[in-house]
């Protein structure tokens, strides 16, 4: 199935994109689309998705068609929906 991916400040400035539409197995999980988007785009965005362990980070949002979900969420996503990923922020 497809979805649509939407990527916010950070994300949207490492890959030089601001969406996609990314092929996941019918009835991914968010964890599973962040672990495939690590996979398909390299070490450097995988780092800000996933641990050191290759788990979701857990202060990655994501947005399901606009609706907040737990990166640890194992609400089954549907053909088309919207995930919108936003990296926390840092500095000083």
């Amino acid at each position: 199935m497809d979805i649509r991916v939407r990527y916010c400040a950070q994300g949207r400035r490492a890959l030089g994109i601001d969406r996609e539409i990314l092929s996941v197995e019918d009835g991914a999980a968010p964890a599973a689309v962040l672990e495939r988007l690590a996979a398909l785009h390299g070490a450097g965005v995988g780092r800000m998705f996933l641990d050191a362990n290759g788990r979701a980070q857990p202060s990655v949002l994501l947005f399901v068609d606009g609706e907040q979900v737990s990166v640890h969420s194992t609400q089954a996503l549907k053909h088309n929906d919207e995930l919108e990923i936003l990296l926390p922020m840092s500095g000083g």
